[in-house]
C-alpha cells in the first residue's frame, strides 16, 4: 500500500514537465541552504512544431592543438561557475522568533538573503562561462605598461594602444590587456553573443569589458580586460572564470511607451494583490499567476 508521499510524488511525476521537478528539487535544496552542482534549468525557447534540427545552437571548438583544452578548461554552462559565496549563503537571515507572527508566505519573502533573488539566481545561471585556459603571470609598471608569462607563449597577451581608450571616464583602471583566447564560438543565423563581466565573483583587481558579437560571423573570443592594478604582480590560475557568453536572436522590437491603460491598471491591481503571497523563494515574481511575461 502507498504511503500519502508517495502518492504525492506519483502525482507530480505525471503533472511535471522534468525540468519542472527539477526546479522544485533545486528550490527545496536552496530553502535548506544545501550546496547544488545545478541550479534550475533555464528552458530554450521552443516554437509550436520545432524538432531538434531547428533548435538554435551554440558551439565552441579549438584547433587540433589545443584540443587539451576540452578536458582541462572548456567553456561550460553559467551553472557551472555559481560563486562560492552565493553556495555557502544562507536562505534567510533571522531564523529566530522575530517573524513568527507573520504569515508563512510572507515571513519567507521578508525574511530571505539574496540567495533567494530571482534576479540574481537567473543572472548566474544564464548563459556560458569561458574559463582561462592556462596560467597568467601579469607585471605591471606606472608607465602604464606590463609583462607576462604562461607555460604557453601561443596564449599571447596583447593591449591596444592607449590613444584607442583615453578619454574613457574608466577612473580607477590603470592598464587595458586583451586575453587572446583559443576558442572559437559559433551560433546559428541570426544569432549573436553577449559578454559579460563576471560580476558577482567581485573580482576588484579588473573586469572583463562587456561588448556584442555577430558569433554567426564572427567567431573569436578574445576578452578584452581593464586592471586596476598600477604596479606590482597578478597571477592568474587556468580555469578563472573570464565572462560570461549569453547567446541571444538579433530581432527589432516596437517600443511603446504611454500612461497606463484601464487593461494595464487592472493587470498591476491583479499583480499586486497576489505578490506578497507569492513573491519567495528562488523563483519569485514568476510564481505570481499572470506575472508580467
Amino acid at each position: 500500500m502507498e504511503s500519502s508521499v508517495e502518492t504525492h510524488l506519483k502525482t507530480l511525476r505525471d503533472t511535471l514537465s522534468p525540468d519542472e521537478l527539477q526546479c522544485l528539487a533545486s528550490r527545496l535544496l536552496i530553502e535548506q541552504g544545501r550546496d547544488l552542482d545545478d541550479f534550475c534549468p533555464v528552458p530554450s525557447p521552443t516554437v509550436s512544431g520545432e524538432n531538434d534540427e531547428d533548435r538554435a545552437r551554440i558551439e565552441f571548438f579549438v584547433e587540433h592543438k589545443h584540443r587539451s583544452l576540452l578536458k582541462l578548461a572548456p567553456p561550460a554552462p553559467a551553472t557551472k561557475y555559481i560563486p562560492r559565496w552565493f553556495r555557502g549563503m544562507d536562505t534567510h537571515y533571522n531564523r529566530v522568533t522575530d517573524f513568527q507572527t507573520f504569515p508563512k508566505e510572507l515571513k519567507i519573502r521578508q525574511n530571505s538573503t539574496v540567495k533567494q533573488c530571482p534576479a540574481i539566481i537567473d543572472f548566474l545561471r544564464t548563459g556560458y562561462v569561458l574559463p582561462l585556459w592556462c596560467d597568467y603571470s601579469i607585471t605591471f609598471r606606472k608607465d602604464g605598461t606590463f609583462s607576462w608569462q604562461t607555460p604557453n607563449e601561443e596564449f599571447a597577451l596583447l593591449s591596444h594602444p592607449r590613444k584607442q581608450y583615453e578619454t574613457m571616464p574608466n577612473e580607477g583602471f590603470k592598464a587595458e590587456v586583451k586575453f587572446v583566447s583559443p576558442w572559437y564560438c559559433r551560433t546559428s543565423p541570426g544569432y549573436s553573443i553577449r559578454v559579460l563581466p563576471c560580476y558577482y565573483h567581485f573580482d576588484h583587481l579588473w573586469a572583463a569589458m562587456p561588448g556584442i558579437v555577430h558569433s554567426d560571423q564572427h567567431h573569436t573570443t578574445h576578452i578584452n580586460a581593464l586592471f586596476q592594478m598600477e604596479e606590482g604582480q597578478i597571477i592568474l590560475p587556468r580555469g578563472t572564470p573570464m565572462a560570461y557568453i549569453v547567446p541571444f536572436r538579433r530581432e527589432r522590437y516596437d517600443l511603446d511607451i504611454h500612461e497606463a491603460s484601464a487593461e494595464d491598471v487592472d493587470l498591476i491591481d491583479e499583480y499586486q494583490a497576489v505578490a506578497r503571497r507569492f513573491i519567495s523563494g528562488s523563483n519569485g515574481y514568476q510564481n505570481v499567476p499572470g506575472h508580467f511575461s
